[in-house]
C-alpha cells in the first residue's frame, strides 16, 4: 500500500506547552489519522514514527523542504532547521511577503535557496542574518523593507537576484567573495547607504544595483582585488575606497606668485587622489574656481575657470572623495595682476589715410595711459626682415576711459604690389597702463603682437569677452539694461549702418549670442547696445541673467549692420569664445 505523508503545524494547545508529538498520514482511500504518541496499524503493514514540532516550528507553513507561508506572532524569529524532523532547505515564493510582525529574522545553514519575493514588503523588519547555507537569494526578495537596516550574507552565497533589496534601509552591506552576480536594482534606492564592502574580485553587477545609495557611498575593496577601477575612480555609483581609515588631505601652504589671467595653478600637499582628477574638488577664496585637470597623490594641477576677483593671497581647501576636507583656507599661491599682452593687430586700413600711409589697429589687453603714447616706441616688422617706425600714433577715436586699449599706428608698412607687408608689432619703448578695473599703473615693454593679419573690406569681430558692469563706458551712449554684459572687439572703427532705424535697433535685433549651461544650448539675443557710433572698434551688448558657469559659444551678426571707416559694410559674422567659461566679476579677454 502507498502512503503520502504531509507534516503540518496547527496549534492546538495554549502557547506555554513547550512540545507537542504530531503525526499525520494521508492514505490511498482518502483516510486520515492524527495521533499523539502512537502507532497506526494497517493490516499487516506497520508504520510507526514519533514527529515532534516546537512551538516556534508550529509557525511555519511547510511542505517537502520548503516553508511556504508563516502563521506566528512575529518578533524575533529564528527560522528551524528543520521542521518535525524534516530539513528545511527552501524559503518559497512569498512566504513572509508583506508580514506586519517580525522584527529580525536569522536564516539557518540548512537553507540553500531564498525564492523571490519570499521577504518582500515586511513592514517591521530590521535586521536579517542569513548563515553559510544559502546560495541564491532571489529577485525582490528582501524588496520594499524599508526599516532592513542591517543584513549579513553567509559564506557561499553566489547570487544575489534583481531588485533583492531594492528599497531597503540598509545603511552598509558586506559582500562575500563568494559573490558572482548582482542583479539589476539589486540594492537600488537605499537612501541611507554609505559603504559597500567587497571581499573578492569585482562580481557582475547589473544596471542601476546601487542607485539611489547615499551621497558619496563608497565600494571598499583592498588594493588587491580587480575590476573595481582606481581608488577614488566611480564605480557602479560608488567611490571606490580602500579599507581602513583614509587619513583628509594636507594642503602645503606657498606664497608663489600666480598671475589672475593664468589659465592654471598647481597645488602640493598629501593625500590627494592620483590618476583620478574628478576624486579631489579645489575650493578657492576670492571668488575663483576652477577643477582638477592632473592629479598626483601629492600635487593638483587645477584649471582656472573663473579668476580671483583681486590680487594678493589665494587661499585653498582641497577635498577627496574617500579622505574628506583638508580643513581651513589655505594660502597656495599670490596672486598678481595679469601681465599685459597684445591681443591682436590688423593692417590695411587704407581709405582716408594720406598717400603711402597705412593703418593698423593694435589692441592690448591693458588699458594704455595716453600720454605715455610715443610712435618711437613701436617697431614694425616687414616680411622681407626691414623695420619701420610708425609715423603717428593716437588712441583715436578709442578715447573714452574704459576703452582705451586700441592704439591706432599710421605708417608706410607694406605694400600689396610688391608682397611687401608687415609681421609683426614689436613694442620697444614703455607704455603705462594698468588691467581694467584696477587702480593701479606700471610700464610695460618688450611685447611682441600675434602675426599681423590683412583687414578685409568690411569690419570683422576679432575679440570678444565678458565684462564688469563696473567698467561700462559712463555717458549718455552706455547700456542701461540688463545684467550681463559682454564687449566686442572689431578689426576696426565701426559704426551703425545707415538702415533708417533707430540708432543701434537693428544691430541690437540681430545679435545672438549662445552658450552652454546644464548641457543645454541657450540662444539669447542682446536687451541694448551700447557705445556704438563713436567711431572706435568696441561697443558693448547687454543681456539678461547669463549663469556664472555657462560657457559662452559663439557670437554672430548678420551681414550689412555695421560699416567700417571706409563704409565698407560687415559681412556674416561667427565669432567662437575660446575659453571654457565666463567670468562673473573682474576681467579676463577671450584670447583666440
Amino acid at each position: 500500500m502507498r502512503f503520502l505523508f504531509s507534516l503540518f503545524a496547527k496549534p492546538s494547545r495554549p502557547r506555554g506547552v513547550r512540545r507537542r508529538e504530531v503525526f499525520s498520514a494521508q492514505f490511498d482511500g482518502g483516510q486520515s489519522a492524527a495521533m499523539y504518541g502512537t502507532s497506526i496499524h494497517l493490516g499487516c503493514d506497520v508504520l510507526e514514527r514519533r514527529i515532534v514540532l516546537t512551538a516556534s516550528e508550529s509557525d511555519f507553513v511547510f511542505s517537502q523542504g520548503t516553508i511556504t507561508g508563516y502563521t506566528g506572532a512575529g518578533g524575533a524569529v529564528e527560522i528551524p532547521s528543520t521542521i518535525g524532523g524534516v530539513p528545511v532547505a527552501v524559503i518559497g515564493s512569498g512566504a513572509f511577503q508583506n508580514n506586519s510582525t517580525i522584527t529580525s529574522l536569522v536564516i539557518p545553514d540548512n537553507v540553500t535557496l531564498i525564492y523571490d519575493k519570499a521577504f518582500q514588503g515586511m513592514s517591521s523588519l530590521e535586521s536579517a542574518k542569513i548563515d553559510n547555507g544559502v546560495t541564491y537569494v532571489g529577485d525582490s526578495a528582501f524588496q520594499n523593507n524599508s526599516k532592513l537596516s542591517t543584513v549579513s550574507f553567509g559564506s557561499r552565497v553566489k547570487t544575489i537576484g534583481a531588485s533583492a533589496f531594492d528599497g531597503a534601509g540598509l545603511t552598509a552591506v558586506t559582500i562575500p567573495g563568494t559573490v558572482r552576480s548582482i542583479g539589476n536594482q539589486a540594492f537600488g534606492n537605499n537612501a541611507s547607504l554609505t559603504r559597500v564592502r567587497f571581499v573578492g574580485n569585482a562580481p557582475n553587477v547589473g544596471t542601476d544595483a546601487f542607485a539611489g545609495a547615499a551621497a558619496g557611498a563608497k565600494a571598499i575593496r583592498a588594493a588587491s582585488l580587480t575590476g573595481y577601477g582606481r581608488y577614488g575612480s566611480i564605480w557602479k555609483n560608488l567611490i571606490v575606497t580602500p579599507p581602513g581609515r583614509i587619513a583628509a588631505p594636507t594642503v602645503t601652504a606657498s606664497t608663489a606668485t600666480f598671475s589672475q589671467d593664468a589659465s592654471r595653478i598647481t597645488i602640493r600637499g598629501t593625500g590627494f587622489v592620483p590618476g583620478v582628477p574628478s576624486a579631489n574638488t579645489v575650493t578657492f577664496d576670492n571668488g575663483a574656481v576652477g577643477s582638477v585637470a592632473v592629479a598626483t597623490a601629492t600635487s593638483l594641477t587645477v584649471s582656472i575657470d573663473t579668476p580671483p576677483s583681486r590680487t594678493g593671497p589665494l587661499k585653498a581647501t582641497v577635498t577627496t572623495n574617500i579622505g574628506g576636507s583638508s580643513g581651513r583656507l589655505k594660502q597656495v599661491a599670490t596672486c598678481r595682476a595679469e601681465a599685459p599682452r597684445f591681443l591682436s593687430a590688423f593692417w590695411g586700413l587704407d581709405d582716408g589715410m594720406p598717400q603711402q600711409m597705412d593703418g593698423m589697429p593694435i589692441t592690448f589687453s591693458w588699458l594704455i595711459n595716453p600720454a605715455s603714447i610715443d610712435p618711437a616706441d613701436f617697431n614694425v616688422i616687414r616680411s622681407d626682415g626691414t623695420v619701420t617706425v610708425p609715423a603717428f600714433a593716437t588712441l583715436r577715436p578709442a578715447n573714452e576711459s574704459n576703452e582705451t586699449q586700441t592704439i591706432l599706428l599710421t605708417g608706410d608698412f607694406g605694400d600689396a604690389e610688391s608682397g611687401v607687408r608687415p609681421v609683426r608689432v614689436r613694442l620697444v619703448g614703455q607704455l603705462l597702463g594698468s588691467p581694467p578695473g584696477s587702480k593701479r599703473s606700471e610700464l610695460f615693454s618688450g611685447l611682441v603682437s600675434p602675426p599681423i593679419r590683412r583687414l578685409s573690406a568690411g569690419p570683422s569681430i576679432v575679440d570678444a569677452w565678458r565684462i564688469d558692469p563696473a567698467l561700462l563706458t559712463n555717458d549718455a551712449n552706455a547700456c542701461t539694461v540688463g545684467s550681463a554684459f559682454v564687449r566686442v572687439v572689431w578689426s576696426g572703427g565701426i559704426t551703425d549702418f545707415p538702415t533708417g532705424n533707430e540708432v543701434g535697433v537693428a544691430v541690437t535685433r540681430a545679435y545672438r549670442l549662445t552658450y552652454l549651461h546644464r548641457g543645454k544650448t541657450v540662444s539669447v539675443a542682446p536687451l541694448e547696445i551700447g557705445d556704438l557710433n563713436d567711431g572706435d572698434n568696441m561697443h558693448d551688448l547687454s543681456f539678461p541673467a547669463i549663469p556664472a558657469r555657462a560657457k559662452l559659444l559663439t557670437i554672430t551678426l548678420p551681414g550689412r549692420h555695421v560699416e567700417d571707416p571706409n563704409g565698407d559694410p560687415n559681412s556674416f559674422q561667427v565669432f567662437r569664445f575660446r575659453e571654457p567659461n565666463l567670468y562673473p566679476t573682474g576681467w579676463r579677454p577671450w584670447r583666440r
